[in-house]
């Protein structure tokens, strides 16, 4: 512990970059700053798809900082309707331009992802299967991830009515906080605004058409639990005694595999099999992913960091070793993956 104290006085004063080089260089291809110079298996997607995005201070990245207001403004072209009518309507079918919803639906979506008034757990789950629904319609790439968090948010909230949890306030505040932060990127997206680094990467992947919407699915999984986690436990007030239930609700999630994967065959086409049974029950097929897939890409082991990471934020001095362990997992996982689609494993046929 005397370490962990020295090392976070000397990063209070000297900032994160001089932490880096110690993070980095096990992780290949990064630079000390944290940002990418290249990846394996990217070439031959461009170098659009290679570059890692410009990281983003998305007010939702500091758990102690309120979102910035301006950034959540629609263009004025972009009136909404009002969302209580949406979130009753969020079955509605999308108006498509060709696999993208159309300007009318977009501002429908921005309403939905409207997050500055208080949001109900009934609220959530309205406002994510409509989100789905709209973009599945559609079958736009931008949607993947909403089709598995609209899985998930059922899963979640079934595990609050079984009153398994010891602390159910908390299990409240956390299915709803932590949809807020997906709602909260989505909605910067629509806007024209700057989501945090991680949703920068996943809704640029999801308008490549040569990425797999593999690909682009489990990108969103991780960024949410690697990324947005940890600040939604510590916003929620997060403690020692919430760890069983924090767990539980991983396990549970984690049985909802099978749901997910007949989710996004079903809407997208998507043959997700083999990469979320590896992902979420540790199912990997022999000589498939290779050893470091099978290491760093479990639902699990992201939500442990997670956890832990959440410690370290709590403490005064522990802000930029949490912060350069999310980004460096973060950046791992998505080289993996990349690496993956390259060689051809994650194909959607």
């Amino acid at each position: 512990m005397k370490n962990y104290v020295l090392i976070g006085i000397i990063l209070a004063f000297t900032g994160c970059d001089s932490a880096a080089p110690s993070v980095w260089q096990s992780n290949p291809g990064y630079t000390d700053a944290g940002q990418t110079d290249s990846y394996t298996g990217y070439s031959e997607f461009g170098s659009d798809a290679g570059a890692a995005p410009e990281q983003a201070d998305s007010p939702y990245e500091e758990a102690d900082e309120e979102p910035d207001e301006e950034q959540l403004e629609a263009p004025a072209e972009a009136d909404q309707a009002p969302v209580k009518k949406l979130v009753l309507a969020s079955t509605k079918v999308s108006r498509c331009n060709g696999n993208q919803v159309d300007a009318d639906t977009v501002k429908e979506l921005i309403a939905l992802s409207d997050t500055s008034q208080p949001l109900s757990l009934l609220d959530i789950k309205a406002r994510i299967d409509g989100i789905a629904a709209r973009f599945g319609a559609c079958e736009d790439r931008r949607g993947l991830f909403a089709e598995v968090y609209r899985v998930i948010t059922r899963r979640a909230l079934e595990t609050l009515d079984d009153g398994v949890l010891q602390y159910n306030g908390w299990g409240e505040d956390f299915i709803i906080d932590f949809a807020e932060r997906y709602l909260f990127n989505l909605r910067l997206h629509l806007v024209g605004g700057k989501p945090n680094y991680g949703w920068q990467r996943y809704y640029s992947l999801a308008q490549m058409d040569n990425v797999s919407m593999t690909r682009v699915a489990v990108t969103g999984m991780v960024v949410h639990l690697a990324i947005d986690l940890p600040y939604c436990l510590v916003d929620i007030d997060t403690k020692e005694k919430h760890k069983p239930d924090y767990f539980l609700f991983g396990d549970k999630l984690g049985e909802g595999a099978e749901e997910l994967i007949e989710a996004l065959d079903e809407v997208y086409g998507a043959q997700a099999n083999d990469m979320l049974r590896g992902f979420f029950l540790g199912k990997w097929v022999d000589g498939l992913f290779g050893a470091e897939t099978t290491t760093n890409l479990s639902f699990q082991t992201i939500r442990l960091k997670s956890w832990n990471n959440r410690w370290f934020l709590q403490k005064w001095w522990g802000g930029p070793i949490a912060k350069s362990e999310m980004s460096a997992s973060f950046w791992t996982i998505d080289a993996i993956l990349a690496g993956l689609d390259a060689s051809g494993v994650l194909d959607d046929d």
